[in-house]
């Protein structure tokens, strides 16, 4: 009744250097088989990458936008010790050491080479925001309630998502 994306970026030459495999346009259209399969998407996407900047964020929230993804999430990169990510944004002095059992996915340590932790987490807050808070959105997801357990359960994540602090 779901799966999930790991679509990273919206950004193809950020998908090329994340050595990613994948396509802007192969997302598309695993996208679209899901609605006509009757498959719901759920979308996740990733703020950091050593090259992200102003210009990448924004091509991925308007992807993100774009897709007709069902439940999408934006999640802060995080650099796994023995990843080739950790070993990058290590030489590059991206995060500090010491600062890593201090954040997660949504309270980030990692810098790029242009955008501080604090303007990655900002985007994070501003990209679901705009994602989730779009009319024709929140009717699709309304038209799509087959019980009172799922609205209450989208009405919680919908109210977790407005309390978030930017």
């Amino acid at each position: 009744w779901l799966i999930g994306f790991g679509l990273e970026t919206g950004d193809a030459e950020l998908l090329k250097k994340m050595k990613k495999g994948a396509t802007l346009e192969q997302a598309e259209r695993a996208v679209e088989l899901c609605h006509e399969m009757g498959i719901k998407a759920y979308l996740f996407f990733t703020f950091g990458l050593p090259w992200e900047d102003e210009k990448t964020v924004n091509k991925t929230i308007q992807f993100a936008r774009r897709l007709r993804g069902d439940f999408c999430e934006f999640q802060i990169m995080y650099p796994f010790p023995g990843t080739e990510l950790y070993d990058v944004a290590s030489q590059h002095q991206l995060f500090k050491k010491e600062d890593l059992f201090k954040g997660d996915y949504k309270k980030g340590i990692i810098r790029t080479f242009t955008l501080s932790p604090e303007q990655l987490q900002h985007y994070q807050y501003v990209a679901t925001r705009r994602y989730y808070l779009e009319p024709q959105r929140i009717f699709r997801l309304l038209k799509g309630i087959s019980s009172p357990r799922v609205f209450s359960n989208y009405v919680r994540k919908g109210l977790a998502i407005l309390r978030q602090q930017e």
